[in-house]
C-alpha cells in the first residue's frame, strides 16, 4: 500500500478519535448547566418576591441553629436517596446553599440530575451577607 494513503488512513482514523472523544465530554442536552448566583443576585430575586425554593442541605443540627429566612431543610444525604418532599414541578427555581461550597455544589448538580432545570447554587451561608434567621442560641 502507498505510504501516503497509510498516511492519510492513519490521519482521518486519529481525526474521528478526537471527535468522537469531544462529543463524549460535551454535556447532555437534556441535563440543565450547573449554574452559580451571588448572594445580591438571589437577594434581589427573593425581595421580588418571586416563587424560589431556598434549600439549606446542611445538617439538621447546623439548620437548627440559624437559616436564610424561608430556607427549608432538605439534608444533601436525603437529596441523593429520594425526591420526595422536593418540587414536583421540575422548572421551579431552587436556590441551594450548605456549610460548605462543596456541599452546596454536589446538591446543586444532583437536583440537576434528578431533572431540576433551574437550579442555583447560593454557596456557603457564610457568603450570605443580609438577614440571617437564628433559631437557637
Amino acid at each position: 500500500m502507498n505510504p501516503k494513503i497509510k498516511y492519510m488512513a492513519f490521519s482521518y482514523l486519529i481525526g474521528g478519535v478526537i471527535i468522537w472523544m469531544a462529543f463524549l465530554l460535551v454535556p447532555s442536552f437534556d441535563e440543565a448547566p450547573y449554574k452559580t448566583i451571588t448572594p445580591h443576585q438571589a437577594w434581589k430575586q427573593m425581595n421580588a418576591k418571586k416563587n424560589i425554593l431556598i434549600l439549606d442541605v446542611r445538617t439538621l443540627n447546623e439548620y437548627s441553629q440559624e437559616k436564610i429566612p424561608d430556607a427549608v431543610h432538605f439534608p444533601i444525604g436525603k437529596i441523593k436517596v429520594d425526591s420526595k418532599g422536593l418540587p414536583a414541578q421540575k422548572n421551579q427555581t431552587i436556590f441551594v446553599y450548605s456549610s460548605a461550597e462543596v456541599d452546596s455544589e454536589k446538591a446543586t448538580r444532583k437536583l440537576i440530575e434528578l431533572g431540576y432545570s433551574k437550579v442555583y447554587d447560593l454557596g456557603s451561608i457564610d457568603g450570605w451577607p443580609y438577614d440571617i434567621e437564628i433559631i437557637k442560641e
